[in-house]
């Protein structure tokens, strides 16, 4: 089926795959795992060879909590605050013009969009123009 994918790695298995190599503070290099965030509603992720569109699958981002940011001599933001993060999320877009009571039941197919319609379709449109 169009648009299907496979994840088969465990909650750890990710975390583990997604180190990165990062700078202590002793300037010393070395992996850093990100921590795994449950989806804060009832949505989960389950490891699947055969993952559909609007399914929840990991996904990896930097998380800041900006009530303790700290700034260096120079005025730039520290990163010693950052959080590598891997949080189940729903695979795919949804539009901006949904006002529905749930964003996960839009109905849009909203994973495929062929190139020739990309600027006529309302939903790609605004992303491609804001």
């Amino acid at each position: 089926m169009c648009g299907r994918t496979v994840f088969t790695l465990a909650p750890d298995e990710v975390c583990q795959a997604c180190s990165v190599l990062s700078t202590n503070n002793k300037g010393q290099k070395q992996y850093v795992s990100p921590q795994w965030k449950d989806h804060p509603g009832k949505y989960t992720y389950s490891p699947s060879t055969n993952i559909a569109p609007s399914a929840f699958t990991p996904i990896l981002f930097r998380f800041s909590d900006s009530s303790s940011k700290k700034r260096d001599v120079e005025g730039n933001d520290k990163k010693e605050n950052e959080k590598l993060l891997v949080q189940p999320m729903m695979w795919g877009m949804i539009p901006h013009f949904y006002r529905g009571e749930t964003p996960y039941r839009h109905g849009y197919k909203t994973n495929n969009c062929r190139i020739e319609d990309i600027e006529e379709k309302k939903i790609f449109k605004a992303l491609l123009y804001n």
